[in-house]
């Protein structure tokens, strides 16, 4: 029988398909649209399962199944006596999850895990539980959106069997994140998860350096408080100074701000940590590219994309063409970045783009960008920046004074634009746009 067409038959080979007990799975399908099969449609009868819409469930999730995690943790309430010896009836069934699947282009990503923060907390002294908290980190550094499902109902199960250990609410937290940037889950639902997680480890282990870590990440990407995400990461490092992975959302998240000289600072001892990770090397180049003048890091990024480079570099090499005003290139990258995401709706919109600008040149992509913007997984999905770009190209004054007018009015940050560039270079005299540009650039590290 086909891999696909798998067939389990009983509570223990279904259970053994997700390295759950029995108790586990049968609590699934009392609770939720579980995918199990009962001999003639009886309860009670014998049951089977499909693998493969085993793994279609876990994937997607069921909003019904599991207890919201954020509203099943009050972390401020645990008593500071009982952080290592709570008992599952006190916080009732935390082994709280929603799932949700889909896969998504690759947004932010992250080096390999350290093993760091499994050796400033004993692991639980159960062996079995031990075993499942291990199974779950394996599940999430894969960054793939069955095996997150898979690491998300793991670190559930260590929290349910024993809610004292920080270490798998930080663990869930890291999760969180990870759905948002490799399997599409919404920015408000992934971050208030990730924050809520990460401040029940920190209730019962305030030296928690994932946690911290978490929390200097949600502060910035969800609030844009810089201020409280240097005091987390700062923690975070004082507690585990090697730490590649927090140096490398440090970093970026400096690097979005325009901090660009403490952002490389911080790539550099990830890469120091991390030797070999190509993500950190994009990184880094693309903070040196932003920095400037000039193009450092072009050639760098332009290494690691022949090298099997992550999608995003393809992305980030899109928009360094987009801002020299070559075009063919820009769509080049994008091109290669949705045929590697295989994302039909994208390839089609670049197909659209290469027709637009080939009949009428940026006039012609202008046109296709205003009256349909490009997909979110594309360079230039901001269609503003971009038509920005092309309204530079075309000399159209008017038109780029309006853009710019309403981007600075709603507060976008266009960090890709810098003075060297020929796009800015050629409005220097007119303080209308240069005022406006400049507003855009404005770094955000106050």
């Amino acid at each position: 029988m086909a891999d696909n067409l798998k067939r389990l038959d009983g509570w223990k080979a279904i259970a053994a398909h997700f390295r759950r007990n029995r108790s586990t799975v049968i609590r699934w399908a009392e609770a939720g649209d579980f995918p199990v099969h009962r001999v003639g449609g009886r309860a009670g009868a014998s049951v089977w399962a499909f693998a493969h819409e085993l793994d279609a469930w876990l994937a997607k999730g069921d909003p019904t199944l599991h207890i919201d995690l954020a509203e099943s943790i009050e972390p401020a309430v645990v008593p500071e006596t009982t952080r290592r010896d709570w008992r599952p009836w006190m916080i009732g069934a935390t082994c709280a999850i929603l799932l949700f699947g889909g896969m998504a282009a690759t947004l932010l990503l992250s080096p390999s895990p350290t093993k760091q923060s499994i050796a400033t907390q004993a692991l639980p002294s159960n062996p079995a539980v031990a075993d499942l908290y291990l199974q779950a980190r394996d599940d999430w550094s894969t960054r793939t959106p069955a095996r997150l499902s898979k690491a998300m109902v793991g670190f559930g199960e260590v929290i349910s069997r024993d809610p004292g250990f920080a270490l798998a609410y930080s663990g869930l937290a890291d999760v969180y994140i990870a759905k948002h940037d490799y399997a599409a889950m919404p920015d408000a639902l992934a971050f208030s998860k990730a924050d809520a997680a990460a401040r029940a480890a920190l209730a019962i282990d305030s030296d928690n350096a994932d946690a911290n870590r978490v929390l200097g990440f949600t502060d910035y990407w969800s609030r844009h408080d810089i201020r409280s995400a240097r005091d987390h990461f700062s923690r975070s490092l004082r507690v585990q100074p090697s730490s590649a992975q927090t140096h490398f959302w440090f970093g970026s998240t400096l690097c979005d701000t325009g901090a660009y000289d403490e952002s490389l600072r911080e790539l550099r001892s990830a890469r120091l940590q991390d030797p070999g990770s190509k993500v950190i090397e994009m990184y880094y180049a693309w903070a040196l590219w932003l920095r400037g003048p000039g193009d450092p890091g072009l050639a760098e990024l332009e290494d690691i994309a022949d090298h099997g480079a992550p999608n995003l570099t393809h992305k980030l090499l899109a928009s360094i063409f987009l801002s020299k005003g070559d075009i063919v290139a820009f769509l080049d990258q994008n091109e290669h970045l949705a045929r590697l995401l295989e994302d039909a709706e994208a390839s089609a919109y670049v197909m659209a783009e290469r027709a637009a600008y080939r009949r009428s040149g940026n006039a012609g992509l202008l046109d296709l960008v205003v009256k349909r913007p490009p997909p979110v997984d594309l360079a230039g999905s901001n269609s503003d920046d971009l038509s920005a770009t092309l309204l530079s190209l075309e000399r159209r004054r008017n038109q780029l004074l309006a853009i710019l007018t309403r981007a600075s009015a709603e507060g976008e940050h266009w960090p890709t634009w810098r003075p060297d560039q020929a796009r800015y270079a050629m409005w220097r005299g007119d303080r209308q746009v240069t005022d406006r540009l400049d507003r855009l650039i404005a770094n955000r590290s106050n």
